[in-house]
This record gives structure tokens, C-alpha cells and sequence, in this order.
């Protein structure tokens, strides 16, 4: 299985450790359903995935609690790079029943007595990955600066289709795969017995160990409806360039070209930033077509490090389509951060908290599918 790939472009490992993982079969801990919320008459659910046990700030050594339920941390300071967990899921999506459409979804950690997990409490999403292993679509953008070349999404870790995935800034809605409306007759067709891989990474500030559940809330419509959108997520340092920083204030990082392979419309697109982040602005041919700002603050978002207050990212806008695109057009993104406004958290070790990102996930729709 290529995870080296996906790995290699996430800059997640800011010292010589090696962050380490376990792998093992997804445990159901259970299936909630709830009210929709994109669609009247879709279902929606809630899949516990654990308990896993997410190491103290306390602990450096890699390791476990469990087997099969432990995340694995990486020696030193854990909250330097967070602990990683690959969890294989067969089972726990409307994927066990029939083919679905996913009309959206939402990754989140909570604790095993039903509260969330958030930096408030002590725990953060670096991000959480997922990937249709069984999926196989035709890809809709060139990777950066090869106008021919085709691009794989950065989760779909160079095998498959990537698929709902979250990061710290993103708990607050949905990925959608239909309009923002809920209208619009598309969504992510999935098959019966398709297999799914997921990359989460947390980060726990605190010293006692914790036990979370990884949930997924999927609203979904039972069989195929409409057309199959598709997903992609692609970062600014897939051009060859770091995400540019400044202690003195604004610093703006301009990516590459990704060039459309064909005609469609961007059904949504949002960016993916990390605290210290403000805004993520996408181009088509030069043009402006869609801000995505970072929001701080709100419920769950204050936490203390080393006797000192911070504000998390908790949430990026929304840019709704449908935008329109043709074969050949060219898409950039300018990412900006602005650490005098929103500093960089520390670790518990007192580091500069690492894996600053500059990331837009969009959803795209061929231009012959129904809208």
C-alpha cells in the first residue's frame, strides 16, 4: 500500500523521530442516526470508530495501550507532530447496506462519554485523511505546473479516491459533495462493500491519557442519484514551495498552476490552513473566483499552553459553485498567514508548533452531469 507518498507531502515530522503508526481493522463502536440536515428525505448517520487511546503530553516513547487500539506517538515531545493511526474501515458506512450517494460529511474526534473532543480540552485535529480504496475515477486537474499530467488528491495517499477528511480548522460543517443548498443532483456515489483507509493525526496537550472515538457523521441517499462528484485536495507546497511565515506580520505564499483536464464546474472549495492561517484565495486564469477566511474563536476554540492563551482556527469559509471551468484553464491559490495577529501555538515542550499548511479541497462536477 503507497502510504509513503501522501505522507512525504505532509509536513508533519518537524524533527529527526519518526513518527510511527499502527494499523489495524476499524472496530464499530456504534452507528447513531440523526436528523438531516442537507436534504429532506436523506439519511444520516454517526459512526463511532474505537475507543483508541490517545497518549498524555507526558509520554515520548511510541507505543500502546491495547492492541489494535493504541495510537502510536513519536519519541520526545508528542505535541510536537502529534500521534498517528491508520484505521482500515470495512464496515460502518452506507456502504454496508448498498450503493449511497454521499451528499456530505464531517470527521471529529470525540470522547468516549459523548463529549467533544477540541482544543479546549486539550486535544487537536492536525487532519484526518480518507481515502476510497475501491473507488477509481478519471482525474480532473494536472498536477501543479504540468498542464498534461494528471493529479491524484493528496488523501487519497497515491491509491484510490480520497474522501470526506477533515482538518483542526474545519469541525464546523460538512464536506459537501452537492450544492451548499443541498439542491443540486449530484453527490459521491459509493458501492457496496467499498473499503476505506483513514490517516488520522491528534495532538493531546494533555498529561493523562485519553480515550476518543474517531466519528464520521455521513449524510447520505440510498442508490445512485445523479452524477458522481468528485473530490481532490492540493496544496500550495505540491509547486515545490514552503508556506511563507513572518514574525512581523502578513506573509503571502503564491502556489503554482494546476490546469483543468476538463470542462466542469467547482461544485465547492475550501481551504485548509493551520492556526497562524487567515485566508486562502483561489484564481481561475488569474482571476479571483473564491476567498476562503479562517475564523478563531467560538466554542471549544481557548486553549492554555504553558500559562499561555490561544485562539484555534476553528473554521473556514465556504466558497458554493457551481463555478464553471474548461479543459486548460488554470487554477493558483495564494495562502496567507499572519503570525502577529494569530501566533503559532506552542508545543508542550515549549517548541513552535509544527505542519503549517496551505491546502484548498474542492468538489467537482463533469460538465455533461446533471445539476
Amino acid at each position: 500500500m503507497k502510504t509513503v507518498s501522501i505522507l512525504s507531502l505532509l509536513p508533519i515530522v518537524a524533527s529527526a523521530a519518526t513518527l510511527q503508526s499502527r494499523q489495524s481493522g476499524a472496530v464499530v463502536a456504534g452507528i447513531d442516526k440523526l436528523e438531516p440536515r442537507i436534504r429532506t428525505g436523506a439519511q444520516r448517520t454517526l459512526t463511532k470508530f474505537g475507543p483508541y487511546t490517545l497518549r498524555g503530553s507526558k509520554g515520548g516513547a511510541a507505543g500502546g495501550h491495547g492492541e489494535g487500539h493504541s495510537m502510536g506517538g513519536m519519541g520526545g515531545d508528542s505535541t510536537l507532530a502529534g500521534q498517528t493511526y491508520m484505521l482500515n474501515i470495512a464496515k460502518g458506512f452506507c456502504n454496508s447496506a448498498g450503493p449511497c450517494t454521499v451528499l456530505g460529511g464531517q470527521v471529529g474526534v470525540m470522547f468516549t462519554d459523548g463529549v467533544k473532543a477540541d482544543p479546549a480540552k486539550g486535544v487537536y485535529i492536525h487532519h484526518v485523511l480518507t481515502a476510497d480504496l475501491t473507488k477509481q475515477t478519471t482525474k480532473f486537474i494536472s498536477v501543479c505546473n504540468n498542464p498534461t499530467k494528471p493529479a491524484s488528491s493528496i488523501s487519497s495517499f497515491g491509491v484510490g479516491t480520497g474522501f470526506v477528511g477533515t482538518g483542526e480548522d474545519s469541525g464546523d460543517g460538512p464536506y459537501m459533495y452537492t450544492s451548499m443548498n443541498g439542491t443540486s443532483n449530484n453527490g459521491y456515489h459509493i458501492e457496496k462493500g467499498d473499503k476505506f483507509l483513514a490517516n488520522v493525526q491528534l495532538v493531546n496537550y494533555n498529561k493523562e491519557d485519553k480515550q476518543v472515538y474517531i466519528t464520521y457523521d455521513l449524510e447520505y441517499m440510498p442508490g445512485k442519484v445523479g452524477g458522481d462528484t468528485k473530490g481532490i485536495l492540493i496544496s500550495a507546497t505540491q509547486c515545490g514551495t514552503q508556506i511563507k511565515m513572518s514574525q512581523t506580520g502578513p506573509a503571502t505564499t503564491t502556489s503554482g498552476k494546476f490546469t483543468f483536464l476538463e470542462d466542469g464546474s467547482i461544485m465547492t472549495a475550501r481551504g485548509h490552513l493551520h492556526d497562524g492561517g487567515v485566508a486562502v484565495d483561489v484564481a481561475i486564469n488569474g482571476k479571483p473566483v473564491c476567498t476562503s477566511k479562517a475564523g478563531y474563536g467560538g466554542a471549544g476554540s481557548e486553549t492554555e499552553v504553558n500559562g499561555k492563551k490561544y485562539l484555534a482556527i476553528s473554521s473556514m469559509s465556504v466558497c458554493g459553485g457551481p463555478i464553471p471551468v474548461k479543459k486548460g484553464d488554470a487554477l493558483t491559490m495564494n495562502i496567507l498567514y499572519d503570525l502577529v495577529q494569530h501566533p503559532l501555538r506552542e508545543s508542550a515542550g515549549g517548541h513552535a508548533a509544527t505542519g503549517v499548511m496551505g491546502m484548498v479541497a474542492m468538489t467537482f462536477t463533469k460538465a455533461n452531469q446533471a445539476m
